[in-house]
């Protein structure tokens, strides 16, 4: 069954099936039903008569509004029909079941009943295959996208009564969203967290992410990936340790570069110098404020929502797991007033010891591997460093190289060629190793302390309000000579910086070919755009006039998008805004080799 309305036109509507009989109605932008049903369908529990007058349409059960412009579905309205009979004509009353403004949302249910949007839209009506199946599907369909946020409260599990009186439980998890239920599968929170990361493309994109060497220099170098397991790995034993969750730690460690750029660092520098240049009030670029809106806006997981719905104490680690920067505007990334909330901004350290566990152990993975590979790539020899460990601020480090030194002479006799490799491996194990002992020892004593005085403070909030998770004095003092070292004898080299020129000009030339002409980007990103037009429209009305970026005439996409980059006025500054972070979130998210591929493709072209 079928109607379309619109003012002062006669609506016809036909169509049966048994005893399942449902219609969709197409309603105008403009029209006076659509300014009704805006005001009551969204404000009001109760049945709605909306004078749609209806042939043969006794027995209704079910009632589709599409609320559309020209060319696009808007908001969908799926409701329960009553038929009402006034002057003695015949009337369908609705009230709403569920309603979403979602564009995946509305997609996936006009596919699934077979609804061609483009060609349908073109008719004076919309029409469908009917049938008991179909209706039950539709019903089905709609059941799963109704989204409701649960108050419920988190249950502890018997993990949670093993751990730290400061540590993170399951009962103090808080999340943007509950769509989900939990399962009777044994999980805990936090475990959710960690396995809807792993499962994410952004994850596994990390794979082919520069951490400081590109892989075209070798096969052996840590990327994104490695790098991020390796954190992982340090942060379990320094959590298990302390007796802190070690769900949630994990969660952090695995999700903490998510935001990072191709090629490194450099990346994300190019992309905030490129920012600031178009516009300063985008917002400027930081990998760890990036993360933040790739779990909570860029992931597709859900139907119902953007992000992948992560506790409240896994994004704020993600975020923590570096430093703040004045330069980057945090509300570029974050539009929820809750989410920001539990960020605690005025803390330059995560709240939770759990987020503090990462960070640091984000440091000592940096200063290990680093290391390593610097010995690979031949920019530090190892009677440098071992120059640079015989001060007497290093002796304790030292003895641990020491033992590696001596065990190595002691296999000189049966090893035919000296195997640096291995020797370099064991240096950076024996680094690793130094600094979990250190941060361990230190941080027990700061956990005891705090305890002793700030408990009953953390047990009313479950925050932290001091650092209590660090390097001893001496640890910390070699922890930022390592650093130093390393950027002098690595990140400062000719080789990386050439390295780092050829990646910020890959970066650059894809930025300026997509801002001089959008059209290039892939259909997915002009859809985002798109879509970005259309919420900031309904959240504060002040775009105006939105073209289809995808399926718009050629012409009419051209002259939108160089009024765009003149942002002339309001509108278009939105929109120009709105442009320049879609470009960077496109950027950001690809690999190191389809980064090279596209500029090999559009700039070399050129």
């Amino acid at each position: 069954m079928y109607v379309e309305y619109e003012d002062n036109k006669q609506i016809s509507a036909g169509g049966y099936m048994s005893d399942y009989r449902f219609v969709i109605i197409k309603i105008k932008e403009g029209t006076q039903i659509y300014q009704n049903i805006q005001k009551y369908l969204e404000t009001d529990d109760g049945f709605k008569y909306f004078n749609i007058d209806c042939i043969e349409c006794d027995n209704i059960h079910r009632c589709l509004l599409l609320l559309c412009d020209s060319k696009r579905i808007l908001k969908l309205h799926w409701c329960k029909c009553e038929v009402g009979i006034s002057s003695g004509k015949k009337y369908i009353n609705c009230k709403t079941l569920y309603s979403s403004s979602s564009d995946i949302v509305i997609k996936n249910t006009v596919d699934s009943i077979f609804l061609d949007i483009d060609k349908d839209f073109d008719v004076s009506y919309i029409t469908t295959e009917w049938s008991k199946d179909l209706y039950e599907q539709f019903e089905r369909l709609l059941a799963n996208y109704s989204y409701k946020k649960v108050t419920r409260e988190y249950q502890s599990n018997s993990q949670d009564n093993q751990l730290d009186e400061i540590a993170q439980k399951n009962e103090y998890c808080k999340r943007q969203y509950d769509l989900k239920v939990p399962t009777s599968d044994g999980r805990g929170e936090y475990q959710r967290d960690f396995d809807r990361i792993i499962y994410s493309k952004s994850y596994r994109r990390l794979v082919d992410k520069t951490q400081v060497f590109s892989s075209s220099k070798g096969d052996h170098y840590r990327t994104r990936m490695t790098h991020t397991m390796i954190v992982c790995q340090i942060a379990r034993s320094i959590c298990n340790a302390l007796n802190a969750n070690q769900a949630l730690t994990e969660a952090i460690a695995i999700g903490h570069d998510l935001g990072h750029t191709p090629f490194g660092h450099i990346g994300e520098r190019t992309l905030n110098a490129i920012i600031i240049e178009k516009d300063p009030d985008v917002g400027g670029f930081k990998h760890n404020y990036q993360g933040i809106r790739v779990v909570s806006k860029l992931e597709k997981t859900y139907y119902e929502i953007n992000g992948l719905d992560l506790s409240y104490q896994v994004i704020e680690g993600v975020f923590k797991h570096t430093g703040q920067k004045d330069y980057v505007d945090i509300n570029a990334f974050v539009n929820d007033q809750n989410l920001k909330d539990y960020l605690h901004l005025e803390c330059k350290f995560s709240v939770t010891l759990e987020g503090q566990i990462v960070a640091i152990a984000d440091e000592i993975a940096q200063r290990s591997h680093d290391i390593d590979d610097a010995f690979s790539s031949k920019l530090l020899s190892f009677n440098d460093f071992f120059a640079y460990l015989k001060l007497s601020k290093f002796e304790d480090l030292y003895k641990e190289i020491e033992n590696i030194i001596k065990r190595r002479d002691d296999f000189k006799e049966v090893i035919i060629i000296e195997d640096n490799e291995l020797f370099a491996t064991q240096i950076s194990s024996a680094i690793v190793k130094y600094f979990i002992n250190d941060v361990i020892v230190a941080s027990n004593l700061k956990i005891s302390k705090y305890k002793d005085e700030y408990l009953d403070e953390f047990n009313k909030e479950h925050c932290l309000s001091q650092r209590v998770v660090s390097f001893s004095e001496n640890g910390l003092i070699i922890c930022n000579y390592l650093e130093k070292m390393l950027n002098n004898k690595v990140l400062n080299s000719t080789e990386v910086s050439v390295s780092d020129q050829n990646a910020s000009v890959i970066i650059k030339s894809l930025f300026d070919a997509y801002y001089e002409n959008p059209r290039l980007l892939h259909n997915g990103t002009k859809e985002k755009i798109y879509n970005d037009f259309i919420r900031s429209k309904n959240a504060n009305g002040q775009i105006k006039n939105i073209i289809d970026l995808v399926n718009g005439s050629s012409n009419a996409i051209k002259d939108e998008f160089n009024r765009i980059k003149k942002h002339e006025d309001d509108e278009y500054t939105v929109k120009h805004r709105i442009l320049v972070r879609d470009i960077c979130d496109y950027i950001a998210g690809m690999t190191d080799s389809y980064a090279i591929a596209e500029y090999n493709k559009i700039c070399k072209s050129y």
